[in-house]
């Protein structure tokens, strides 16, 4: 489930001793933008993008998957947290079969994560995350798809600190694909947050970025266009609140048996396409895109890893044998013992085996007893009749 969003009202006056909700923020300077504004339009930048790369269809108007990344169940259900198939319109069967799930090959190289949901690719993180410092942040990566073709690329800082890119088609060139300008909206100065343009968004990067006021973010839409916004304004628009551009990364560092991961979430506002509603993002619920689900080894135990890397002959008896026990080492006689007995028997059963072998040659009605068959055993004895019977029907 969702994080819970929650914001405090601001700024404390000492002369009066009052709390005061600014417009502005704690600093009456800043040239701050509506936000409620922003996000109750339908065609404000971040609402088209969400039109052009997550509420999309394939050429025969169905229903695709979010470009880069997969459609995450969010209702509370027994389906919630598994990705959304498009393809059966229901959930897939098991995480592993989505096309974000992949694993990376080493615990202590957590840089390049293997998809392996059906459609291939990798996510290659710069810099490389650490398994020692979950959960990460500070992050960015790069989505490569099943064909080696860079699909777009991300980054993650906190909850409302992220971008989010994908790339144009190879076929269709560079561009935003209908971003159009900034639509009457570009720049920080003015609190106008109204769009002209209404065409999605199908490529591109949004970003989203904190300041040195915790409350005070910039953003910056694929098609250029940008704010200001103060985040404490979502107090008088509460309805809103959902649909604030938010990412969110699960993560876990694992355990000694256990497995670690690390996802990351954008959550987009849904689509208003033909809406007739005067207000169709009040209370809307967001739509959570995962972008990848990537597993790794989980932490191996302090003994085993101390009693493989410590030197051998330099141990005492007693921590040898305490080595033993945990890596399920045997001590050097048993050893010595094993490779003994092991190579006794795989010596009789060659003999055995060559043995039968000239034992049927020579109890052949056709074998003349002569050369190594009149030397062989076989050779100086009788057959037994199991023998002549198995070389009669061998060599008939």
């Amino acid at each position: 489930m969702r994080r819970p969003f929650t914001l405090a009202l601001a700024c404390l006056s000492l002369a009066t001793g009052s709390i005061a909700l600014l417009g502005q923020g704690c600093n009456p300077g800043l040239n701050v933008q509506d936000l409620c504004g922003f996000l109750k339009e339908p065609n404000n930048c971040y609402q088209r993008f969400a039109e052009g790369v997550v509420h999309t269809t394939d050429a025969a108007g169905n229903k695709a998957k979010p470009k880069c990344g997969v459609e995450i169940i969010d209702d509370g259900s027994a389906d919630d947290g598994k990705g959304f198939d498009v393809a059966t319109s229901g959930p897939y069967a098991a995480d592993n079969q989505k096309p974000t799930f992949g694993a990376f090959l080493a615990r202590d190289k957590l840089d390049v994560c293997i998809l392996t949901g059906g459609e291939g690719g990798q996510i290659i993180f710069d810099p490389p995350l650490e398994a020692t410092a979950f959960p990460p942040t500070g992050f960015a990566f790069k989505m490569i798809d099943g064909t080696g073709e860079q699909c777009g690329t991300g980054s993650y800082a906190s909850l409302t600190s992220f971008s989010l890119g994908v790339d144009p088609p190879k076929s269709t060139g560079t561009g935003t694909g209908g971003g159009g300008g900034a639509g009457g909206a570009g720049g920080t100065g003015g609190g106008e947050t109204t769009s002209t343009d209404t065409s999605p968004i199908t490529s591109g990067t949004f970003s989203i970025t904190g300041t040195e006021q915790a409350e005070i973010v910039d953003t910056v839409c694929p098609d250029g266009e940008t704010h200001k916004f103060n985040l404490y304004q979502l107090n008088k628009c509460e309805q809103y609140k959902d649909i604030l551009p938010t990412a969110e990364v699960e993560a876990n560092a694992g355990a000694i048996g256990k497995e670690g991961f690390v996802r990351m979430f954008v959550y987009w506002p849904p689509s208003v396409a033909g809406s007739t509603d005067g207000d169709p993002l009040a209370n809307a619920k967001p739509v959570k895109v995962e972008y990848f689900h990537c597993k790794f080894l989980a932490r191996p135990s302090p003994a085993r890893t101390a009693c493989r890397t410590a030197p051998r002959r330099t141990s005492t008896a007693g921590a040898t044998a305490q080595c033993n026990a945990v890596t399920g080492r045997v001590a050097s006689a048993t050893r010595t013992a094993r490779r003994g007995s092991a190579r006794r028997t795989r010596w009789a059963s060659r003999s055995a085996s060559a043995t039968a072998v000239r034992g049927a040659r020579c109890c052949s009605p056709t074998t003349t007893r002569t050369g190594s068959c009149a030397r062989a055993p076989q050779g100086r004895s009788a057959c037994t009749e199991a023998a002549r019977s198995t070389a009669a029907t061998a060599f008939a």
